[in-house]
């Protein structure tokens, strides 16, 4: 029992990375100038939304660990 949840913790975290690594990538690709700034205006909400996303994704993954830990330390 412990390692699948140790395992679902490596998942978790893999998540967390891809989902701040691609926030990161998408942020620096779209302020470079390989993407024209028309082409940038017509999905800047898409880009927010997807960025609010994924950090959201972090955050609630941070929020969790940090709460069960201190659960954990607390005992």
């Amino acid at each position: 029992r412990l390692e699948n949840n140790d395992k679902m913790q490596d998942q978790q975290r893999m998540i967390c990375w891809v989902s701040s690594i691609s926030s990161i990538i998408l942020i620096v690709l779209a302020m470079s100038p390989v993407i024209p700034d028309s082409r940038v205006e017509m999905v800047t909400a898409l880009l927010s939304t997807y960025i609010v996303a994924n950090l959201g994704i972090v955050s609630v993954f941070m929020g969790t660990t940090a709460f069960t830990r201190s659960r954990e330390n607390g005992k």
